[in-house]
């Protein structure tokens, strides 16, 4: 059992039907993960969160989606600021998509990585104050721009770079 908040080991029953799995009090199952490094991936943290990311491109939004799927991945999911602030330090000078767009219908934002629509604290906290507009049949996927100070909305057929993400594991 490793123990996060102490950073120590300690030996553990083996579980089966009458053992019970630990509680988290007791500590973390701790389990040996990687990344598929062959693939341009590599491990990284943001929070208490460890993925696979890697930078690719550039491609249009349509291509760069394709080309995640391909690998095992998706595009990257952007919903909170820590998550935010990861993506600025992977994309570095590049403006990236990520996997958020309105292409089903006009002015419902979605993140493809889950279905989910866009929520007001996520557009609140990750997006540009004046992005994702609801009514511009133009620009209908979403990036990341270095010079603004969130998320916009984009013109699909662009051709950028973007960061695919798969869970660590």
């Amino acid at each position: 059992m490793f123990k996060s908040t102490t950073g120590l080991c300690t030996p553990s029953a083996l579980t089966n039907e009458t053992q019970p799995f630990p509680t988290s009090e007791e500590g973390d199952l701790f389990q040996s993960f990687h990344c598929n490094t062959s693939t341009g991936f590599s491990a990284a943290i943001y929070g208490d969160t460890v993925v696979c990311v890697a930078l690719f491109g550039p491609a249009n939004y349509a291509e760069a989606g394709a080309d995640c799927q391909d690998k095992g991945a998706y595009l990257a999911s952007v919903k909170t600021s820590d998550k935010y602030s990861f993506l600025s330090q992977v994309a570095g000078n590049h403006n990236v998509w990520v996997g958020c767009d309105d292409l089903l219908q006009e002015g419902t934002f979605v993140w493809r990585e889950d279905g989910q629509e866009v929520t007001l604290i996520e557009r609140t906290n990750v997006f540009d104050p004046s992005d994702p507009a609801t009514d511009d049949d133009l620009e209908d996927c979403i990036s990341f721009q270095p010079s603004h100070s969130g998320l916009r909305d984009d013109d699909c057929s662009l051709s950028q770079s973007y960061v695919c993400e798969m869970p660590y594991g």
